[in-house]
C-alpha cells in the first residue's frame, strides 16, 4: 500500500500529474493506493493516534532542521493566502498580532520575549512583516524557503500562533514535540472555514477590521466547526 499526502480543494492535481500517476499505478500493478483528501482537518482519527502518526512522520532533525527557537519564544506562522485564493477576505493586520502577542506574554508595554516569524519567501518584504519587526525588539524572521526547516521550527515551538486556514501550521501544532504546547488560532467568525477542533487550543475571534481581537479564548462549544 502507498499512502499519498493530502491535497487541498484549490489544488489542481491533474495538472501536476498526480491523478494520472495514481490511475496508471492502480491499473498496471497490484499496489493499492489510499488518497487522503485533507482528512486530518476534521477527523478524530489523527487525534486518537497521534503517537503513531508522529513516529511515521518523524523528521530527521540533524538533516532537516537548521535552527530551533528558544523555549520562551512566541513563534508566529504567517501564510499569505491573498496571492493564492481569489475573493479571499483581507488578511490579518500587524495590530492583530501585536494585540495577541501582548495578550500571550501578559504585557502592555515593551515585549522582551523573543518573537520568531515563519513566513513565505514572497512575504519577507510585505508591510505586515516589516511592521512586526519594527514593533518588537527581539524578532527573528525565517523566510520559509526551506519548508523542512520551517516545519521544524513550528514543531519545536512551545507557544505557537497558527496561520488562519493553513494546514501546514496546523499539522506542525498537532505533531509538536511539546506535550503542553500553547496553540493560538485566529478565527474570523463562529463558523471557521477550517474545521479542526482541539480542546486544548486557544481560539481568538478576529474583529471586523482584522486589526484586533473581538474576543479572546472563545470556548469550542460556542464554535460551529465545519465538516466539508
Amino acid at each position: 500500500q502507498l499512502l499519498l499526502p493530502c491535497h487541498h480543494s484549490q489544488c489542481d492535481f491533474s495538472a501536476q500529474g498526480t491523478k494520472a500517476i495514481v490511475e496508471s499505478i492502480q491499473e498496471e500493478s497490484d499496489i493499492k493506493i489510499l488518497m487522503l483528501d485533507a482528512f486530518f482537518i476534521h477527523s478524530e482519527f489523527l487525534l486518537e493516534n497521534l503517537d503513531v502518526v508522529k513516529e511515521i512522520l518523524k523528521i530527521n532533525e540533524q538533516r532537516c532542521c537548521k535552527e530551533f527557537p528558544p523555549d520562551d519564544a512566541v513563534v508566529v506562522h504567517i501564510r499569505d493566502f491573498e496571492n493564492e485564493l481569489k475573493n479571499f477576505q483581507s488578511g490579518l493586520q500587524s495590530l492583530f498580532y501585536e494585540n495577541l502577542i501582548h495578550h500571550i506574554t501578559n504585557t502592555s508595554g515593551p515585549v522582551s520575549t523573543p518573537i520568531w516569524i515563519v513566513c513565505q519567501p514572497q512575504s519577507i518584504n510585505t508591510p505586515l512583516i516589516k511592521n512586526l519587526t519594527m514593533t518588537f525588539d527581539n524578532v527573528h524572521v525565517t523566510s520559509g524557503i526551506d519548508e523542512y526547516d520551517s516545519f521544524c521550527i513550528l514543531t519545536k515551538a512551545t507557544t505557537l500562533i497558527l496561520s488562519y486556514r493553513s494546514t501546514f501550521s496546523q499539522m506542525a501544532a498537532l505533531l509538536s514535540s511539546h506535550s503542553n504546547v500553547q496553540v493560538h488560532y485566529p478565527i474570523f467568525d463562529m463558523k471557521p472555514i477550517v474545521s479542526i477542533e482541539v480542546p486544548t487550543w486557544n481560539y481568538h475571534l478576529v474583529n471586523a477590521n482584522h486589526d484586533g481581537i473581538a474576543e479572546f479564548n472563545v470556548p469550542t462549544k460556542r464554535i460551529t466547526f465545519r465538516l466539508d
